[in-house]
């Protein structure tokens, strides 16, 4: 099974619920605009069409056409960055909001998603997805493989077939079904594991925790966010210990700033990821969370 039939099926249903809720909003329009319009529309259509038009007439045409057959899927996608800036000022767009992350999430290499194509009965947990740079996480192909594909497939049918084994640890890499949950913001698949006594202390061969694996996974969205945040120069993320309870405070990400910055710059990060902002100034906690280097830094304008 090729990449672009085992995504197939998930593409073209996420296609129809847009639709559906370009309906409910009232931006489905039964004329497509003018030809002058379509000719130049720039990017997400921002020069010449309305956000309802170029999802309508750009986004779901092309994925209409590629589905047929008509070329590959892209092995990324950034629709809900774009939305997310444009469209929060709109009412009654959060929906919308939640299925064009899905529908960005459909097209990162996925260790879950994987799974669901091999197993079409796993759909139900995967229904709240968040984006996150998966190839950074896991290292893994754009195209997925014969050979990865069916390594893959054999540990997961381990796993999901019978009873479930909620710690399961893939054979090379040491990760756990939890921290691919995690990784991959398979929030209903973590909440199953833990329900079912996932063990969180449990190490991959690097030494990391599931509780790492989220920090991982909030750096990952962070860095999708930042770059659009043009006051940011640099960020670092920190976290105390509590040795008396063994638990880690909420992550604090320290914003080192070289300008204004909108409130609602970092208003995409989902709530499964809690985390305290703060820009970095002179007081000690500022001081402490510089001990930590950057993970992201904006690269040196000419």
């Amino acid at each position: 099974m090729n990449r672009d039939h085992a995504l197939r099926p998930a593409v073209v249903a996420q296609a129809v619920a847009i639709a559906e809720d370009l309906k409910r909003l009232g931006w489905w329009s039964d004329t497509p605009p003018s030809a002058e319009a379509m000719a130049d529309p720039g990017a997400f259509g921002m020069k010449t069409l309305t956000p309802g038009h170029w999802l309508q007439f750009v986004l779901l045409e092309r994925v209409a056409d590629l589905a047929s057959g008509n070329g590959s899927f892209p092995v990324g996608s950034s629709v809900a960055t774009w939305a997310f800036r444009e469209l929060s000022c709109y009412d009654d767009t959060e929906g919308l909001l939640k299925l064009l992350h899905g529908f960005d999430a459909l097209f990162q290499p996925s260790f879950m998603r994987v799974a669901a194509a091999w197993d079409p009965t796993l759909d139900r947990f995967l229904s709240d997805l968040s984006y996150v740079d998966g190839d950074a996480l896991f290292g893994l192909p754009d195209r997925i493989d014969p050979a990865t594909w069916a390594q893959q497939q054999a540990e997961l049918e381990v796993l999901f077939n019978g009873p479930p084994r909620v710690n399961w640890q893939a054979a090379e890499t040491g990760r756990t079904a939890l921290m691919a949950a995690i990784a991959f913001g398979c929030d209903h698949v973590e909440q199953l594991l833990l329900e079912h006594g996932a063990d969180t202390t449990l190490t991959d061969r690097s030494g990391r925790t599931a509780a790492d694996w989220r920090i991982l996974r909030l750096q990952a969205r962070l860095r999708r966010l930042l770059p659009s945040a043009g006051g940011v120069q640099s960020a670092r993320l920190a976290q105390l210990y509590f040795p008396d309870t063994r638990t880690l405070s909420t992550a604090l990400v320290a914003l080192e700033l070289r300008g204004p910055v909108a409130v609602d710059a970092l208003a995409a990060l989902p709530p499964a990821d809690p985390a305290v902002v703060m820009a970095l100034g002179d007081d000690p906690v500022s001081a402490l969370a510089r001990l930590q280097p950057p993970f992201w830094t904006r690269p040196t304008e000419e």
